[in-house]
């Protein structure tokens, strides 16, 4: 399996010579399965034991977990980040004690980027414990740390094999691995994370498809129904949850004599997977002259759910807020849209009118700068998309 997989030989050179036996609970126990499918809700909590052939009580062990699959396992393998999970050191034989230099991390696959390995590995440090006092310990909630946790050069990324060669205690003597996707959990444990929701917008393509970076702050979008987009970046609502307007919006240093644009944007038209140039972007919605204090603007183009035609896959329906000033920006000039006519939201360049736009093509001619704040939820057809179309002046079919 790990020829098979891969992880021979882009982690190691050759498989560990033992297996470990881990144990997540009574049903859920990796050892001979090695390769296997785990959700992340099977193994959101650190395993109940780790154990291998040949475990001495006189030596002290380290135990590394690694996700090589950053953004995802198809990116090639000098554009990976290879994210850290867990880093548990000075581990008598007996099984019991040690020291906690990364607590440990479940699956945290971001939505649509496939399968991700979760490597295990393990290292005899010999009868005296590794001196780790220079490692300055991480946290739970500085995900930053674990993907910039090169202990040789901090703030740097690492790879394992970089790992091992500072390490110097050989070849690991165990190891093990499963393999997981996204599932509902994710989304719960990327919310009590620092940041991070960066490598979403990485992962999702969108840098530098619509930006060259993420948005400084994560906007909170608040649905119907107690829904909220906020550090789940990326999760996935169905057009049905998301076919009304927000309820509120709300974003970090809000300046109550300052005027805010906010703007949402399809960029997968027809498919996310048609190529870059050949894609429509296609207007959500358009609100403008907002005051700061959350009341009131002006609305350019007024709110549209997710309409992703059938068959045509994942769309990723971006929000972004940009800051006018402290006097609003003037948009007289821009022909406000009314919810029937879907052609003007293809159509809608306000520089040569009945053209296609981009977003960046929008920032280029708004003149304010980066968004400040953003998100995004990805959604795709259901049956309320039939009936969404069908308020249109002209449908899809």
């Amino acid at each position: 399996m790990y020829k098979e997989s891969g992880v021979v030989p882009e982690l190691l050179d050759e498989a560990p010579v033992n297996l470990l036996k881990i144990v997540y609970d009574v049903d859920n126990v990796l050892h001979e399965n090695t390769g296997m499918e785990n959700t992340p809700t099977q193994v959101k909590f650190q395993p109940l034991s780790i154990t291998w052939p040949g475990m001495c009580a006189d030596h002290f062990y380290t135990i590394i977990m690694i996700d090589p699959d950053m953004p995802k396992r198809t990116t090639p393998i000098q554009d990976k980040t290879q994210v850290l999970h867990w880093l548990m050191v000075n581990i008598p034989g007996s099984g019991v004690g040690g020291r906690q230099l990364a607590p440990y991390i479940g699956s945290g696959p971001p939505p649509g980027t496939g399968i991700h390995r979760y490597n295990f590995v393990v290292f005899d440090e010999g009868r005296v414990a590794k001196d780790y006092s220079k490692v300055i310990p991480m946290d739970l909630v500085d995900i930053g740390r674990r993907v910039f946790w090169n202990l040789e050069e901090p703030g740097k990324t690492w790879t394992f094999r970089g790992f091992k060669d500072w390490l110097k205690l050989g070849e690991p003597v165990a190891g093990n691995f499963y393999v997981a996707q996204w599932d509902s959990w994710v989304d719960q444990l990327w919310q009590t994370f620092n940041v991070f929701y960066e490598e979403r917008y990485k992962a999702c393509d969108l840098i530098p498809e619509l930006l060259d970076q993420p948005p400084k702050e994560l906007m909170k979008i608040v649905y119907e129904n107690n829904r909220v987009l906020h550090k789940n970046t990326g999760m996935e609502n169905t057009p049905t949850q998301v076919k009304l307007q927000p309820i509120s919006i709300t974003w970090p240093d809000m300046k109550e004599d300052h005027f805010y644009t906010i703007i949402m944007i399809d960029p997968d038209m027809p498919t996310r997977t048609t190529l870059v140039n050949a894609k429509t972007q296609v207007l959500h919605w358009l609100m403008v002259n907002i005051p700061g204090c959350g009341v009131g603007g002006r609305q350019l183009a007024p709110y549209i759910g997710s309409v992703p035609p059938p068959d045509t896959g994942i769309h990723r329906y971006n929000f972004f807020v940009f800051d006018e000033g402290v006097k609003p920006k003037d948009y007289s000039l821009v022909e406000p849209m009314d919810l029937v006519d879907i052609g003007r939201r293809v159509n809608w360049c306000f520089t040569e009118k009945g053209k296609t736009w981009t977003f960046r093509g929008f920032m280029a001619w708004a003149k304010m700068g980066l968004p400040i704040a953003g998100n995004f939820y990805q959604a795709q057809w259901d049956p309320q998309v039939d009936r969404l179309w069908r308020t249109f002046n002209q449908y899809y079919e």
